[in-house]
């Protein structure tokens, strides 16, 4: 109103004005740039970005996975279908040029036959509202429904019975389909634009939307989600080669970016790190890796949270770490190192490029970091899997793999003693589940009927023989099941053995203790509660420090995402890409680091992270823990001592080498396409046969005129002819 009343003011004092004209044309220029609403603009319902989530594209070697819109967006009238029953009762005339909307509990049971709607369906809406979105709603518990958007058999094409062996989930001791609630729905193909509409004013407003519609009008949603990337790896990475001539043309000295690998940063913590510095020699099998993944995804890939998943393993490792970081360190020799594994939901990204560095004696050993690890030194692996249904320590199971626990079965045997495990709670004669422990088993460049690695190796899960994943929403927008009070306690008991394992072969002493309460506020830290930093201490962390963690961490729709995104050189382990990641750095460096005294100012504290500084056996890697993302450097706060280190976890397949990235060889060959700001606009669009009749009265009131124009030529040229001058 206030740009229309200046425009009316401008109007009076210039229409009668010798420059009137230019003022006018000015105004109109201004009228079309300026910051008065346009009535284009006035004709939609832009949802804010916060309200979804889009579904994205990705490719391997081979084909193409996710949606995309067309480049100007897809455009269709909003139908929805709350029911199995509406939804087969839809026809291939209700669906042509239509934008489908359904809530989530219909998508997780019809996955497939959505993805199979007849030709014309121009895009897909799953609604879910916040009030299903927070970590006291269990999906599967209140819906009765249970949805993963992975596979039945999630990174089987490169587990370490591929081949020969024939996979996880079939051929000699395989158990059946560890994921039975998969659905694929992330890894297809699907032909048009889908998003996660997951606020409830939104939802409202959609389903309003429709209820305005009459004989003349019905509600349209505009869908614009293009993607750049198309067909497969090889041929979206090798795209920017057939620009360069068009760059050549156009002077454009930088090619143009269609995908990229997929990849974050891996964790690692050595907890003799102070023992053993940068140019120590390890002994052959003198190191204990202790795992646990942290990334989840879904074909939404700012909703992709992982509480079910991940969160009670990250827990177990954190208070394990700290209390191997409290106690003494000792100077046997042996080391143990925890690792926190990134990108292992696509095909092992991260343990792939781990065991790509452990066998290429390339692991660690560089200036400022502990001494270097390759495969020698490993003496055995201990991976935390899924977790959260740990109701009791009798649930707890611990597989290996067959043919290594012929081999190796007395230390395999020793750890569960160690553990506190029952017998039976040893499943010896089953191949293992999707885990990252199957690459380290299976090292690059092997033959696939060459014996597996014979490396003492434990997966630690809730789930017993045959049960597959007890997490009925593995790897899904909708895992977010809460860890009961009941199971963190046990998570307690199995943290203190674990440690006190560790502490054993770190020291022949079992002086490593966990603390239960600093476990629960990891466990409430990484389900998005500040009240847990109560419970953390040694690092002065406060609820300011927590709030800046979360909003950093936090995806747009607020929630804690563990999305691997396409991987830039430039991530630092503080910052970017996998927010669950950044999350357990900041927890890690409280867990582990030791308080550098007198040092309080941010910039004093980055002053010490050089390359000539000896402080801590050459370790000088430091972070102030009170300045998250951007602070002043002249904050006060803690500044940490860390022994933490941030890998790579990317394919260390060369960009370049398009054949190894067509999928036959052993690592994987994911990519994300590169992508605009994705838009959903809801307008109303007159129907068919109205907007035919304004086109019909458009075309008479044209012809009208012009007869109109072309009589009123007729009678001025015979009232008043021209005459020629002879």
């Amino acid at each position: 109103p206030s740009c229309l009343k200046f425009i009316n003011r401008v109007l009076k004092k210039t229409m009668f004005t010798r420059n009137g004209a230019l003022v006018l044309l000015l105004v109109a220029v201004l009228f079309r740039l300026g910051s008065c609403e346009r009535l284009r603009d006035r004709s939609y319902y832009k949802l804010p970005q916060a309200a979804f989530s889009a579904c994205v594209r990705r490719f391997n070697g081979t084909h193409q996975a996710g949606c995309s819109s067309s480049l100007g967006g897809n455009v269709g009238r909003l139908i929805f279908a709350d029911t199995a029953a509406e939804l087969d009762g839809l026809s291939r005339d209700d669906t042509a040029d239509a934008v489908l909307a359904v809530p989530a509990e219909l998508f997780a049971l019809q996955a497939a036959k959505l993805h199979g709607l007849p030709g014309g369906l121009q895009g897909l809406l799953v609604l879910y509202s916040e009030s299903e979105r927070d970590f006291t709603f269990d999906f599967a518990a209140k819906t009765g429904v249970n949805i993963s958007e992975d596979s039945a058999c999630p990174n089987d094409r490169l587990s370490a019975y591929r081949g020969s062996r024939g996979g996880s989930c079939s051929g000699p001791q395989a158990s059946p389909a560890w994921n039975a609630a998969g659905t694929s729905a992330a890894l297809l193909d699907w032909s048009f634009p889908v998003a996660l509409v997951t606020k409830s004013e939104q939802i409202f407003t959609l389903k309003n939307c429709t209820q305005r519609e009459s004989s003349l009008r019905h509600c349209a949603i505009e869908l614009r989600t293009p993607m750049h990337g198309a067909a497969s790896s090889v041929t979206c990475l090798r795209r920017p080669q057939y620009t360069s001539l068009i760059s050549a043309l156009t002077s454009i000295s930088q090619l143009m970016h269609f995908c990229g690998p997929m990849g974050d940063l891996s964790l690692v913590w050595t907890a003799s790190s102070t023992a053993m510095p940068t140019n120590t020699v390890r002994a052959p099998a003198s190191v204990m890796l202790i795992l646990a993944r942290l990334d989840s995804f879904s074909m939404f890939a700012s909703n992709s949270p992982a509480s079910g998943t991940l969160t009670p393993a990250i827990a177990v490792l954190l208070a394990v770490a700290n209390a191997l970081a409290s106690s003494s360190n000792g100077t046997t020799g042996r080391d143990v190192a925890i690792v926190f594994v990134n990108g292992d939901s696509w095909d092992y990204i991260g343990s792939q490029r781990l065991v790509h560095d452990l066998h290429g004696n390339q692991l660690l050993g560089e200036s400022g970091q502990p001494a270097r690890i390759n495969a020698s030194h490993v003496h055995s692996i201990i991976e935390l899997g899924e977790l959260s249904n740990l109701e009791s320590m009798d649930q707890l199971a611990a597989y290996t793999d067959p043919s290594v626990y012929r081999v190796v079965n007395s230390t395999v045997d020793s750890h569960v003693k160690s553990l506190g495990l029952k017998s039976d709670a040893l499943i010896s004669d089953r191949k293992l589940p999707p885990a990252s422990t199957q690459t380290f088993l299976r090292p690059p460049g092997s033959k696939e009927s060459a014996p597996l690695q014979p490396v003492p190796a434990l997966l630690l899960t809730d789930h017993k023989r045959d049960q597959g994943f007890r997490n009925r929403n593995y790897n899904s927008f909708a895992d977010l099941r809460p860890t009961p009070s009941g199971v963190v306690q046990n998570l307690a008991i199995l943290a203190d053995r674990i440690a006190t394992l560790a502490s054993q072969f770190l020291t022949n002493s079992s002086a490593a203790k966990v603390d239960d309460n600093l476990l629960k506020a990891y466990v409430d830290c990484l389900q998005g509660d500040a009240t847990c930093q109560h419970a953390i201490s040694g690092a002065n962390v406060t609820k300011s420090w927590l709030d800046k963690v979360y909003a950093a961490t936090n995806s747009i729709n607020g929630l804690i995402g563990a999305y691997v995104y396409e991987y830039q050189s430039r991530f630092l382990p503080n910052q970017g890409g996998n927010h669950l990641r950044y999350l357990t750095y900041l927890l890690l460096s409280n867990a582990t680091g030791d308080i550098v005294p007198g040092v309080t100012k941010r910039s004093d504290c980055l002053a010490l992270n050089t390359a000539n500084d000896t402080v801590s056996a050459g370790l000088p890697v430091f972070y102030d823990l009170t300045s998250v993302s951007g602070a002043s450097n002249n904050v006060s706060g803690v500044c940490l001592r860390l022994s933490l280190t941030a890998l790579p976890a990317v394919s260390p397949i060369d960009s370049s080498d398009y054949n190894a990235w067509s999928g036959s060889g052993d690592f994987s060959t994911w990519t994300e396409s590169q992508w605009e700001t994705p838009t959903v606009r809801l307008f109303m669009r007159p129907t068919r046969s109205w907007g035919a009749a304004h086109l019909l009265f458009g075309v008479a009131v044209l012809l009208l005129s012009l007869q109109f124009v072309l009589g009123a030529k007729h009678g001025l040229e015979a009232n008043f002819p021209v005459s020629v001058a002879p």
